[in-house]
């Protein structure tokens, strides 16, 4: 847990602590770093950032640099008031999630969506939930904490007009109501998630659905592709190529710009600084291994056949989509990944969309993605497609 008292400002919205950790990014290796932060349990991002945009943009943002630690927090308030727990993991540690022993139940109590009525942009009010919250005299006063999906969502006492505008899971018990956003921005008396609060400082079970859709019982995906990257059967990937595993963004560059037929294995998390654009050569086969995530990282398939792009989790591709696929590609298959970015409200410009397929492409499929968290997450169809 990172002290607080330490954190001195760096100007803007970036406050610096010292000592972190060593093994941090530096001049010659600016993506070294493993670092993981945290606030209040939610994984922050993007890493590696440049450290003018901690300070005039924020919203999150951070770099471990060298053994000190440059960091902003989510809403651009101040970590050292703003009363959030700070933590990091160095070894690839996940994010901090209700544990489903605790609690003197083990299930919180469920709120009953179907009394929710809209209260502005992504807050939403459910009436009469609970006496004990706060109020003008005692702002602070509430101890209830709410979670969806017994992941625990944060922050609480948020700033009425702050849910409204900004949500992503930002809340408030105020007197004996609840105003609440989902942690994705969508109505949460819609959205098939649940919500369950707790007042007595435990956490309940957690009940996390956060799958990819599931194909039907009578398709198989596992043997090949579905739709239109099936016809002619030329969508193979790399099989019958070699088959590596990649861990650094060099390595995975140097693999996808390869041209040999090859199958690439995404081990881990691979972050990028600043706007990352890679190349995806023909006969690829660009499968995630369990938790695989790209950070930072467009994938872009121009001009290009027979590539097979899995069971990935890309997020907050800068500048560009986080998967392009354009200019006469054809016998191309996105399946089962997780494509997002950080939703920034009024900001279209800091992130791309997620999936983009047109300029004469042909024979594509998109089967069992998630795509969530995006102004623009899917363009069909552009350059005379």
């Amino acid at each position: 847990i990172l002290n607080p008292t330490l954190f001195t400002s760096d100007g803007g919205f970036a406050y610096q602590i010292s000592n972190v950790g060593a093994d941090g990014d530096n001049n010659a290796s600016p993506s070294a770093s493993k670092l993981r932060l945290f606030e209040d349990g939610v994984e922050l991002n993007p890493a590696h950032s440049v450290h003018d945009d901690i300070r005039s943009l924020g919203k999150g943002r951070f770099s471990h640099w060298g053994n000190n630690l440059i960091l902003s927090a989510s809403d651009n308030s101040n970590p050292k008031t703003n009363g959030r727990k700070y933590t990091y993991t160095l070894n690839g540690g996940s994010q901090v999630i209700a544990n489903p022993n605790s609690g003197s139940n083990g299930t919180g109590v469920q709120i009953n969506l179907a009394k929710g009525i809209s209260d502005g942009g992504f807050a939403y009010q459910i009436p009469d939930v609970v006496a004990g919250g706060d109020s003008n005299a005692a702002p602070t006063a509430s101890k209830l904490r709410l979670f969806e999906n017994g992941i625990e969502l944060n922050p609480g006492h948020s700033v009425h007009s702050d849910i409204r505008t900004l949500g992503k899971g930002r809340f408030s018990h105020w007197g004996n109501s609840l105003i609440i956003s989902a942690s994705d921005n969508t109505d949460p008396r819609t959205n098939g998630k649940k919500y369950v609060y707790t007042l007595d400082g435990t956490t309940p079970a957690a009940t996390a659905n956060t799958a990819l859709p599931s194909p039907p019982a009578n398709v198989n995906t596992t043997t090949g592709p579905i739709g239109y990257a099936s016809v002619n059967g030329l969508t193979t990937g790399g099989q019958g190529g070699k088959t590596i595993t990649v861990t650094t963004l060099a390595d995975l560059k140097n693999a996808l710009q390869s041209t040999e037929t090859m199958i690439v294995q995404i081990s881990g998390t691979i972050r990028s600084s600043g706007p990352t654009l890679l190349y995806v050569q023909s006969n690829k086969s660009v499968l995630g291994l369990k938790g695989a995530m790209l950070e930072g990282i467009s994938l872009s398939v121009y001009g290009q056949h027979n590539v097979i792009i899995r069971n990935i989790i890309s997020k907050n591709s800068l500048t560009y989509s986080n998967i392009i696929i354009k200019e006469g590609s054809h016998h191309v298959w996105v399946d089962h990944c997780d494509l997002s970015s950080t939703l920034l409200a009024n900001d279209w410009t800091t992130y791309d969309g997620l999936l983009d397929v047109g300029d004469g492409s042909d024979f594509v499929t998109l089967s069992w993605n998630k795509l969530h968290d995006s102004h623009i997450p899917v363009l069909i169809g552009f350059s005379d497609t």
